[in-house]
């Protein structure tokens, strides 16, 4: 809902969808800001393990982005996906850096 919030404040040209595969992978949010798709994972943990629909997501998208956000303490990446905590994902929207 925060993502819905902020691309309504910031008036910005985005289109927000999710993935599922037909067995039931699933990414949380599709983020797409002309042409250039950021795949978003939600999850509530501080280290999150089962990322199966982001990774299933990729295999078969090009992504600007791929992100968990999550309850980390601090971001980093592993395996093409970057971790970062909720609280920078919210200032990188408002900022509107999401996408650099």
């Amino acid at each position: 809902m925060e993502t819905v919030k902020a691309i309504s404040y910031l008036r910005e040209e985005i289109n927000l969808s999710y993935f599922r595969t037909g067995d039931g992978a699933e990414v949380d949010l599709i983020i797409e800001k002309h042409g250039k798709i950021i795949a978003v994972e939600i999850k509530s943990s501080e280290m999150p393990h089962k990322l199966t629909g982001l990774k299933s997501f990729l295999k078969d998208h090009q992504v600007k982005k791929a992100l968990c956000v999550c309850r980390t303490p601090r971001s980093y990446e592993e395996n093409g996906i970057g971790f970062i905590p909720w609280q920078n994902y919210i200032e990188m929207l408002y900022e509107r850096t999401l996408f650099e």
